[in-house]
């Protein structure tokens, strides 16, 4: 996995930027996954967004499963 962002394999993987958190984890009630984010304001909420699917990208499949 990237050595680009903090990521922590606790309950999920979560990605830890400085200035907010994303965390993605296998849904416990229905097939799929649930992203969340946290920020320290809307604009560095929107910077975690446009970095979703390069991160997702570098989270191996079976950490998901």
């Amino acid at each position: 996995m990237t050595k680009k962002y903090k990521i922590s394999l606790m309950d999920g993987v979560r990605v830890d930027f400085p200035y907010g958190w994303l965390l993605v984890r296998k849904s416990v009630t229905e097939e799929g996954i649930t992203i969340r984010i946290e920020a320290k304001n809307e604009e560095n909420m929107n910077k975690i967004k446009s970095l979703i699917l390069e991160v997702l990208t570098e989270i191996p499949e079976e950490l998901l499963l």
